[in-house]
């Protein structure tokens, strides 16, 4: 399969089709075995990047679970108060009368919501013959339903989701190539085109790995004139919060090696508010799914009967009915796994700045000179959502 240098399928517009040449480099470009694999899987944005600087958008999901505050006045250390109960201000917005909460083994129904004071009254406590019990500060509750009265529906308040948005930006990439006559490829007898052929080739080649690095460990920088801009590929994605207005998931593991519990732990966390499909590894992390009891794989490998051979691979990971893909790439670092939404990655060219070559000005009639180069974005959707990172492994 050719290397996808650029936006050919979804694009049409003359500023934005393929370089011919590119396309024709493309098509005989060969990677190592496992890089670039996650540049290759990402989609193209359903429109062109504009400018040098766009949004990566994102909506909320929002969780009606949480933990109650501190204690203070009437609080959760009694088994008798019925107002002015704290919870913890980060997760108080989402309830509204006729919630019903179950804290430890307590059910309660909540009677009102103090926004400003992050409090919550409640019905009766003890609720549906469950015991009334003291809960320590920072214990989790969960709505486990609503149980609203005729009466309640005026009191009620509505609650929707945000649109979030945090700003990434393109990386203008060059690759140079330079060819003087006489040089030693023509020494060879090889001719001024063939030279040169070989020599575009070989800068694809470089273009090609640096995109691939640049998919997995790219970092974001507003660029000026004075200083050039870089776009946040899926790790730097996967941490920026965007000055705390960007929800993250993120598993610590802890200065450990990756095992199925952390793995387990971990897609209970992301699958609380998404549905990913992709595991994202380097091949260190990979091996150590082949002892997983939830690893498997698609794919089967039918040989001669008189031929002799081993070999172990795992393809996807089968985790309480839902199937996650593994991908294997090689630019990612052995202290990290992402678990993703395929969907929701894509890479995009700066419209009228895709991926080409083009001459350069030399300085004499024997030499010639080409550039590799265009301004590409990578875009991850959802953040905080549809995918975690795990990191501190070893």
């Amino acid at each position: 399969m050719a290397f996808n240098v650029g936006q050919v399928s979804d694009f049409s517009d003359s500023n934005s089709v393929l370089s011919p040449v590119m396309a024709a480099l493309a098509k005989s470009i060969t990677l190592p075995r496992f890089k670039g694999a996650l540049y290759q899987a990402m989609g193209n944005p359903l429109v062109p990047i504009k400018t040098k600087q766009y949004d990566v958008y994102s909506r909320s999901k929002s969780t009606r679970n949480g933990i109650i505050g501190t204690a203070g006045g009437s609080d959760w250390g009694s088994t008798s108060a019925t107002t002015s109960l704290p919870i913890a201000a980060a997760y108080n917005a989402g309830l509204t009368v006729g919630h019903v909460l179950k804290i430890d083994s307590e059910i309660m129904v909540v009677k009102s919501v103090n926004r400003s004071a992050n409090t919550v009254d409640v019905f009766a406590r003890g609720a549906a013959g469950t015991t009334a019990a003291t809960h320590a500060t920072g214990a989790s509750f969960s709505v486990i339903g609503f149980a609203g009265r005729d009466v309640d529906l005026k009191s009620a308040e509505s609650f929707s989701e945000n649109t979030l948005k945090c700003p990434n930006y393109v990386q203008t990439v060059f690759e140079l190539l330079d060819w003087t006559k006489g040089a030693e490829l023509e020494r060879q007898g090889l001719s001024t085109a063939n030279v040169i052929a070989i020599l575009q080739q070989e800068a694809t080649i470089r273009v090609a790995e640096t995109l691939s690095n640049m998919a997995i460990n790219g970092v974001k920088q507003a660029g000026s004139a004075s200083i050039p801009y870089m776009s946040s590929g899926l790790l730097a994605s996967l941490e920026d919060t965007n000055g705390s207005t960007r929800p993250v998931q993120r598993y610590n593991a802890s200065s450990a090696a990756l095992d199925e519990t952390k793995l387990c732990a971990a897609l209970d966390q992301v699958f609380a508010l998404g549905a990913p499909d992709t595991i994202v590894t380097g091949l260190y992390n990979a091996n150590k799914f082949k002892t997983f009891t939830g690893a498997g794989k698609d794919v089967t490998i039918a040989t001669d009967r008189m031929d002799t051979g081993a070999g172990r691979f795992i393809d996807h990971y089968d985790y309480n009915g839902a199937r996650l893909n593994l991908l294997i790439d090689a630019d990612m670092p052995n202290d990290k796994v992402a678990i993703v939404t395929m969907g929701s990655l894509k890479k995009g060219w700066l419209d009228g700045d895709i991926l080409t070559t083009k001459e350069e000005p030399t300085l004499s009639t024997r030499e010639k000179r080409e550039s590799i180069q265009g301004s590409v974005g990578f875009i991850v959707e959802n953040v905080g959502y549809d995918h975690l990172e795990i990191y501190g492994l070893i």
